[in-house]
């Protein structure tokens, strides 16, 4: 079981975002509606593979040899002694494995038949190494200061790292209080930015983030309204978002 600290890891890294890969015969949508019911998810061919390694969970749907290149990524996942009881036995079955940091469930039969009840019948223990994700998390702040102008609606952003201590008592414990579920659900648009990601040095710059876990809320229009350095337990953090939604330029 050496990959359990790598799982811990990842479920407390912040949004998770799940990647479905699947050919045009192992395709299933009612896979991609359960799972949105709890998580991010995108669904994409194995062609598309390679431009999609940046995220946390990724579901391989088809055996080693399936049709359409989807074999290829399964071989590359599975040890010669998986892929041989795979195509012998005619049964199906739920891998994992952790490599390179993600996390791949392979669900997989002998054949299409097989690899569809492997769907059906696994699908609930996938997910149960998955955390749910009440909170909606963006990782987009331009699609995120859209949003906002369309609902007229402030932005919550957490900027997080991996390493940090607190992000991941922040995660376990403030965004898991009802209260801060609610608002951030209901009445902001949340979004969580990891600090070292290259792709928002601007963002972290222009709003001066020093130190982690670093909260902020801005306008629609990316005005600065609150800042926050460190950990905010849920009590403090619901009366500070009170409070700036009273105060908010856009309220009444």
């Amino acid at each position: 079981m050496k990959w359990i600290p790598l799982l811990m890891a990842l479920l407390l890294s912040g949004p998770s975002h799940v990647i479905i890969v699947s050919n045009s015969i192992d395709n299933s949508p009612q896979l991609i509606s359960y799972l949105q019911e709890h998580n991010q998810v995108l669904s994409i061919t194995p062609d598309q593979f390679p431009d999609y390694q940046a995220y946390e969970f990724y579901i391989l749907l088809g055996g080693p040899d399936a049709p359409e290149g989807m074999g290829d990524i399964v071989r590359s996942i599975l040890s010669i002694r998986e892929q041989e009881y795979l195509r012998r036995s005619g049964e199906y079955n739920l891998f994992i494995r952790v490599i390179n940091g993600k996390m791949f469930f392979v669900l997989a039969g002998s054949d299409r038949e097989s690899t569809k009840k492997a769907v059906d019948d696994l699908k609930d223990e996938v997910l149960s190494y998955m955390p749910e994700e009440p909170i909606r998390w963006a990782d987009d702040l331009e699609m995120a200061l859209e949003k906002a102008r369309k609902e007229n609606k402030l932005i919550y952003v957490d900027f997080y790292t991996e390493w940090c201590g607190y992000c991941i008592d922040m995660n376990e414990i403030t965004y898991t209080d009802p209260r801060i579920i609610k608002l951030l659900t209901d009445d902001f648009i949340a979004v969580k930015l990891n600090k070292d990601y290259g792709e928002n040095a601007d963002i972290v710059a222009q709003y001066k983030v020093y130190g982690q876990p670093y909260e902020i809320v801005i306008t629609p229009q990316g005005e600065l309204i609150w800042s926050h350095r460190g950990y905010i337990n849920p009590e403090v953090l619901y009366l500070f978002l009170l409070s700036l939604l009273e105060d908010s330029p856009m309220s009444g």
